[in-house]
């Protein structure tokens, strides 16, 4: 079973997806990918040259909170970075999953997270099984994103650029609540992770009708 993880900025997917990683699930960590694609030279000497040696730290690498103020403002701008990063992170995952795939053979297989920002708007979206959506009000993600150092109105201006929130939660067979404790959230993980693996182990999800979202 390949699971995707959705949600609203701050809303915990990462969070969620260590939860996946401690019931023996693997998880691709698009962002991480798209650091090490970002610390590689050819990808720096793009990015210097669309959007200036500002956005390049001491040590020549890029510094993505100087690009991030760049790009979030700026919808061509992003589209560009987008450019830039998106086709090696979008095979790199492509190829965790084909190897996923290849290892089930048929049988019961460990779970397969992606926790990819923009999922539901990547061709990514298209090779899960099913989707998670992490929930949490917007006052509490506000909270959770305040120590990132980001510029007033950032998660509003970043969030503009997504799915709306109610769009993403149509398409979750499962809604895990992270409005609460660290344990609560576990415990929903656990039990999202159990149901997955059995209906991986019967062929997968039969029909995945959009909008059968649950809680559990």
């Amino acid at each position: 079973m390949v699971i995707g993880l959705l949600g609203g900025v701050g809303s915990g997917k990462s969070t969620a997806a260590g939860l996946f990683e401690e019931i023996g699930a693997e998880v691709v960590d698009a962002d991480r990918l798209a650091h090490e694609v970002l610390r590689g030279p050819a990808a720096s000497r793009k990015v210097a040259e669309r959007f200036g040696p500002e956005v390049l730290g001491p040590d020549g690498e890029v510094d993505r909170r100087r690009l991030g103020e760049r790009v979030f403002s700026d919808r061509k701008a992003l589209e560009d970075l987008e450019a830039i990063v998106h086709p090696p992170v979008l095979e790199a995952v492509r190829e965790r999953i084909r190897r996923h795939r290849r290892a089930a053979g048929g049988l019961p297989a460990p779970l397969l997270v992606l926790d990819v920002p923009l999922l539901a708007e990547s061709p990514l979206r298209g090779e899960c099984d099913a989707f998670v959506f992490v929930d949490a009000g917007l006052a509490e993600r506000r909270s959770r994103t305040a120590p990132r150092g980001w510029a007033p109105g950032d998660l509003d201006r970043r969030e503009k650029h997504q799915l709306p929130i109610e769009e993403k939660r149509r398409l979750a067979r499962w809604v895990a609540d992270n409005s609460g404790s660290i344990d609560r959230l576990r415990s929903e993980i656990a039990r999202i992770g159990a149901e997955a693996r059995s209906m991986g182990a019967h062929g997968g999800i039969p029909g995945r009708p959009p909008g059968a979202g649950k809680t559990v």
